[in-house]
């Protein structure tokens, strides 16, 4: 249903991506479904008609945001032990001349054919994970993160600042020759003015990527409010294609490509969802140990990666800032 002006005027200050207030109802009376302590408390989020970006609304403020998260001792991302081992070898291999190496970096890091070596700046670096295989490739290392306790970690082998925005953050400005940015977009409630960052930060030629949740996938339009991918209301904004070329774009980034590949954690914790929702019996996949879930499942991650089709549930994206070293 879509919304009266009068509400449009009082609750919508305009979409966050392109401005526009010609906006729809995208879900209403959306739960927090990952902590019990704020299912109480519902949300909304509305979709852009222009750029077809969805976002909540109200927009939360830059403080609003930091109560949707838990402690950092119980957030998977700042854990100093939730990087698998495969981590490092992924770094040790992705070194090596062989075919496999090859084959690895293909799909694990295909934007190593843009830069072989250079500065990178992981912005959400978390307790430093990406920034470590990095490191093995000899690669200059930086991150940033809003974590104090991450920053500890990840600070321990990198270039690391503690803050909430990138602005305030004082990083060398075109001095980087790679900006990851990886399932970080989808949290942020000023996209506009961290893209117009990023591109300062960034070396002529300069590289951004993006990983995000693609909101125009077969599992998001699926499972609808069950989709993993939501996770109402850490995620402020959501993306497909069309928004973040919009995003892009409008700040000055060439050369936008995007490839998408399935996310086999995404399926298991949207059918996980979805049996909560429906209160049945969650699938096999749900009941049997993760890991052994995400084995099964890899046949289905390596076609959709080799195929991609443009609908899988993770959006890689990758931009270039204009100009040459």
């Amino acid at each position: 249903m879509d919304l009266s002006q009068e509400e449009l005027d009082s609750n919508v200050a305009g979409c966050p991506i392109c401005g526009s207030d010609c906006v729809r109802t995208y879900l209403d009376e959306v739960s927090d479904r990952q902590r019990e302590s704020s299912r109480t408390r519902t949300f909304r989020y509305l979709q852009c008609r222009t750029c077809y970006a969805i976002f909540l609304s109200p927009m939360p403020s830059v403080s609003a945001v930091s109560s949707f998260y838990p402690a950092a001792s119980e957030y998977y991302a700042y854990q100093a032990q939730a990087s698998p081992r495969s981590y490092t070898w992924l770094g040790r291999i992705g070194t090596k001349r062989s075919i496999g190496a090859v084959l690895i970096r293909r799909l694990f890091f295909p934007f190593l054919r843009l830069h072989s070596s250079g500065r990178v700046l992981d912005i959400g670096c978390g307790a430093g994970h990406f920034l470590n295989v990095m490191q093995e490739m000899r690669w200059e290392t930086w991150g940033m993160e809003i974590s104090q306790e991450a920053v500890e970690i990840a600070g321990t082998r990198h270039r690391v600042v503690h803050e909430s925005t990138l602005s305030a953050a004082h990083l060398p400005q075109g001095y980087f020759d790679l900006i990851t940015m990886f399932q970080v977009i989808e949290h942020l409630v000023e996209p506009v003015q961290t893209m117009e960052a990023v591109y300062a930060l960034l070396k002529p030629g300069g590289h951004l990527v993006m990983h995000t949740p693609n909101a125009e996938s077969r599992l998001a339009q699926h499972f609808g409010r069950d989709w993993r991918g939501l996770e109402c209301p850490r995620h402020v904004c959501l993306y497909g294609p069309r928004a973040l070329t919009h995003l892009l774009k409008g700040r000055g980034f060439h050369n936008i490509r995007y490839r998408t590949r399935p996310a086999p954690s995404d399926l298991i914790d949207s059918l996980r969802l979805r049996a909560e929702s429906s209160r049945k019996r969650p699938t096999i996949l749900c009941r049997i140990p993760r890991d052994t879930a995400m084995y099964l499942l890899l046949p289905w991650t390596l076609y959709g990666v080799l195929r991609n089709r443009g609908n899988g549930s993770l959006l890689e994206a990758t931009a270039e800032r204009e100009g040459k070293t």
